[in-house]
């Protein structure tokens, strides 16, 4: 079986389609051929099908080459134009491949007929992939365009000496930057010296590591401009690329809000001191009634409210305890050494309690901070606070599942309705202890979950359990 050629071919006689399929036949051409003789054939013919070659005599009573030839134009379709005629002269030969003819063959020598397709066809093939590869270029170069437009930074392209080869910028940085660099340009030209020194320290490292680098400075001018910058190796192993970016309005606001939180840890501060000084004055105030004679119940209510007082008091001391737990650093937290240490507390806390722990690990390092314990803390007094059974119980487990440890804490308490547990972990609600409050707070610094479970899942009151998991430090983080 030869190679498939479709072919249209516009000319008024059957007798030369029969002789042009079996020629090409012979040059080992498998045809399909299509013959039209008027204008609307071949029109309906090239709007109907792809075709891999024209093949058309020169002179027919109603419709000729020249014509075939506007029309294909009009079609705007790149298909091989091959003129077959038994008499052309060398002028109306040279005309027509003028008007984009591919070639011609007399209908004597039509052995050539079957080279010249195979030539064609590969031309035309060659032309279809230059076309998909320069539409392929211009979508990549219309989509950087778009992106470099699109971007708020200032982007060079540096030697190692550090002159400018490329610039990019859609936006005028600062007077010192100006919007368009022309000629040869450094970055010694650009920026003052100790930051010129900066970049060149930085450019050498970058060239010699092959790493990332990343600064930040400022540029003083009619008002100091904030700039992060970073440098990367060029693909091409022989530039550096520099992108510049405007943090002013970064720097702003972060500045805003550390005063922010100034002010408010201010107050903070100074509602907590006078509210302790209220509540003394109402426990000695107290104390004080409380030593005259009075009924039982009067003494009964009594000493609900200096309980209720000193709730308070130790609510303020929680809350003052942790109110930098987000801005307190991350470290690796010995994970067995804290539960250890937990344990140890709430036993000398509560007598009565009995605690189990269990652990599918020997050691366990989490990525945390010094509230660590106090996550642990919270979770373990509430499973002795709640607990309503004669003997408290809880029992500790840890497991490594996820690149992370899952620490389970369970108790015989009363358990925990399925309606509370849907909302129990949810940071907007309102109402239940700081303490879980704190929890939630802290897994999430972390990078961790937590969740709640029935301890048995076929009795609901027979205790919960709270699954909490916390991520593992990476190699680098623990290096």
């Amino acid at each position: 079986m030869g190679t498939t050629v479709h072919v249209l071919l516009i000319d008024d006689s059957d007798d030369d389609r029969v002789l042009i399929d079996r020629t090409l036949k012979q040059d080992d051409f498998d045809p399909v051929i299509k013959r039209v003789e008027s204008r609307e054939e071949m029109r309906e013919a090239l709007q109907g099908q792809d075709w891999d070659v024209i093949l058309c005599d020169y002179y027919m009573p109603r419709f000729g080459a020249e014509e075939a030839l506007d029309i294909l134009t009009q079609v705007g379709k790149d298909i091989p134009f091959i003129i077959v005629s038994g008499v052309i002269s060398e002028d109306a030969a040279v005309k027509l491949m003028k008007m984009g003819a591919n070639d011609y063959v007399k209908k004597d020598r039509l052995s050539r007929l079957g080279p010249v397709i195979r030539r064609e066809m590969k031309e035309a093939q060659q032309r279809s992939e230059k076309r998909i590869a320069q539409a392929k270029l211009y979508e990549s170069e219309r989509r950087y365009r778009m992106l470099v437009q699109s971007m708020m930074d200032t982007i060079f392209v540096v030697d190692l000496d550090g002159t400018v080869q490329e610039y990019h910028s859609t936006r005028h940085f600062c007077d010192t930057i100006p919007e368009v660099i022309e000629g040869e340009t450094t970055i010694s030209d650009l920026f003052k010296p100790d930051i010129a020194k900066r970049y060149k320290d930085a450019i050498k490292k970058t060239f010699e590591e092959q790493t990332n680098h990343e600064f930040e400075f400022v540029i003083e001018d009619h008002c100091p401009y904030y700039c992060h910058t970073s440098l990367s190796p060029h693909e091409d192993d022989e530039h550096v690329v520099i992108v510049l970016r405007d943090i002013s309005q970064l720097k702003k606001t972060e500045q805003e809000l550390r005063a922010t939180y100034r002010i408010a840890m201010l107050y903070f501060d100074l509602m907590s001191h006078d509210i302790r000084n209220y509540l003394q004055a109402m426990k000695i105030g107290i104390e004080l009634v409380m030593q005259e004679n009075m009924s039982n119940r009067s003494q009964k209510l009594l000493n609900e409210v200096m309980h209720a007082i000193d709730e308070c008091a130790d609510l303020i001391s929680a809350v003052s305890a942790t109110k930098d737990i987000l801005q307190t650093p991350m470290m690796n937290v010995p994970l067995l050494e804290t539960l250890s240490e937990c344990i140890r507390i709430i036993q000398n806390r509560h007598e009565n309690v009995q605690i189990e722990m269990d652990s599918d690990v020997r050691s366990a390092v989490v990525q945390a901070d010094k509230y660590l314990i106090l996550l642990f803390m919270n979770l373990l007094e509430n499973a002795v606070v709640h607990n309503n059974s004669n003997q408290p119980h809880i029992w500790i487990k840890v497991i490594q599942i996820d690149n992370g440890f899952e620490i389970r804490i369970a108790d015989n308490g009363p358990g925990i309705s399925d309606s509370m547990k849907k909302t129990l972990f949810d940071p907007n609600r309102r109402f239940g202890g700081v303490g879980v409050h704190q929890v939630i707070q802290l897994c999430e610094k972390y990078g961790g979950r937590i969740d709640v479970v029935d301890r048995d899942p076929n009795n609901s009151k027979s205790g919960v359990e709270f699954r909490v998991w916390l991520p593992a430090p990476q190699i680098n983080d623990a290096i």
